[in-house]
């Protein structure tokens, strides 16, 4: 579901971007939405495992009771509001509570809420596929579409993106083979989660001493959970702020460079035969879609639209950048040297 996307990448993009609100109201910040035509609230989250598991089923029972009067209607009473829109208002609504189920996976600090949480984006992910291939609502889509309807503007626009998606989910193909992609994505969309999930549960220590640590603040090493002897200092590199301090703060280029590699390798060993399959995966994914590689699958809705053209884009780039990018580098290790 295009929307489902959208949220998680919005998501990803506000964690990290959070500190640039952290003074800001939320007064503020619905003012800032209204700026931008987007309205700003209050969410209210599920705080056990049985309301994430409850808000999910839910959802999606709610969803296919609409789905299905979507999807029964009269093929001579189609219109733009009750087949295109209502479509996307169906994914909407239960994309809100998919959104608060991956936001609850990554940040609960209860460890069964983000199990739950985990359990449900599977089971919202693995429906969301299902959708793109429920032929009773893509032919009253693909009847309304048919009749030609004069749109403009951004209802064209949803109605061109709709078909298109339905193109790219494999629909316009013989049922065998929607049947195979379908069980493909899903086991994508599965194995994706899995993937985030066991680094969000990785742990790692690694213990330093004093010296190891110079640069790093003085309130920091004396607490706790960090001093654990004499003269050592243990460094969870699986938690954010204490990987982001040393990673800033430590004068010692091996001290970082240990907990660099250390945080980029959570979870290797369960996660290295995953990838390789959601590798595959995807490989199989494209090439059964009629596309040379999974990135020019994923590149076709984008500004550079095949995968050639953006490996053309960075040679450019790169070339254009080369000889500023050598002196601000020597800049850097000057800094360094000192």
């Amino acid at each position: 579901m295009r929307l489902f996307a959208f949220c998680m990448t919005f998501l990803a993009l506000l964690c990290p971007a959070m500190n640039g609100f952290e003074k800001m109201t939320l007064e503020e910040l619905v003012q800032l939405g209204e700026k931008h035509r987007v309205c700003i609230s209050v969410p209210e989250f599920e705080t056990t495992p049985d309301q994430v598991k409850n808000a999910i089923s839910n959802a999606i029972a709610e969803a296919e009771k609409d789905l299905a009067r979507l999807a029964s209607q009269p093929l001579d009473k189609l219109t733009f509001d009750n087949t295109v829109r209502a479509l996307d208002d169906i994914g909407w609504r239960a994309g809100q509570v998919a959104s608060r189920a991956v936001l609850l996976k990554e940040t609960s600090p209860n460890p069964e809420v983000r199990k739950a949480a985990t359990e449900a984006v599977k089971q919202f992910q693995e429906w969301a596929v299902g959708l793109d291939y429920r032929e009773d609502v893509y032919r009253v889509i693909k009847a309304y579409a048919d009749s030609n309807p004069k749109l403009e503007g951004e209802d064209a626009k949803l109605l061109k993106e709709t078909l298109r998606d339905y193109r790219r989910a494999g629909l316009h193909l013989p049922k065998p083979q929607r049947d195979e992609i379908e069980a493909l994505r899903k086991e994508l969309a599965k194995l994706c989660t899995e993937f985030d999930q066991n680094i969000n549960n990785a742990q790692c220590t690694l213990v330093f001493s004093r010296a190891e640590l110079e640069g790093l603040p003085e309130d920091f090493l004396n607490l706790p959970e960090i001093k654990v002897g004499p003269d050592q200092y243990a460094i969870k590199v699986n938690v954010s702020w204490q990987y982001l301090t040393v990673m800033e703060t430590a004068r010692n280029e091996q001290t970082r460079k240990r907990v660099l590699i250390a945080q980029h390798s959570l979870a290797k060993e369960e996660n290295t035969p995953i990838l390789e399959r959601i590798l595959a995966l995807r490989d199989t994914i494209a090439k059964k879609l009629g596309y040379p590689t999974w990135a020019d699958y994923q590149l076709e809705i984008k500004m550079a639209r095949t995968a050639e053209r953006a490996i053309q884009f960075e040679k450019d780039l790169i070339a254009a950048l080369e000889e500023k990018f050598k002196a601000e580098l020597a800049e850097m290790q000057k800094l360094k040297s000192h």
